[in-house]
């Protein structure tokens, strides 16, 4: 892969078979440090680098002595008033209007939108009784 070409780019003569943990952890460090790349594309590199010193070399224990940095966990983006009338603007006739109605307040998934059938929904009490699923 590009992020496994990456490293043997830097190692230049140097065999990736004799690459100790701290020469790669030097190397992980050089990549957040100098070339700032971002935390999905350093995540790529390990899982490359991982997947050959584990899978090519069979070298399991490897990668138990470099610490892997966690993601950061993020909330989703939550949509103004603005954005969801302007989402809601965009459907063309009542089914469409419905589908996306049906996502935003009932927090259904789009996979749930898809298998609802008519007799799901009770239009007297305007419910949605059983989603098929």
């Amino acid at each position: 892969s590009l992020e496994f070409a990456q490293l043997l780019y830097l190692l230049k003569a140097h065999p990736v078979n004799k690459l100790t943990p701290e020469r790669l952890k030097s190397y992980l460090l050089y990549c957040i440090q100098t070339l700032k790349i971002s935390e999905n594309q350093l995540h790529s590199r390990i899982n490359a680098i991982r997947f050959y010193f584990e899978q090519v070399l069979g070298r399991e224990k490897f990668f138990m002595e470099i610490p892997c940095p966690r993601k950061p966990f993020l909330l989703p983006r939550v949509l103004n008033e603005k954005e969801i009338k302007r989402i809601f603007g965009q459907a063309g006739n009542l089914k469409h209007h419905l589908m996306p109605s049906l996502c935003y307040g009932m927090g259904f998934r789009v996979s749930e939108i898809v298998t609802l059938k008519i007799q799901h929904i009770d239009s007297t009490r305007m419910q949605v009784i059983d989603s098929g699923g």
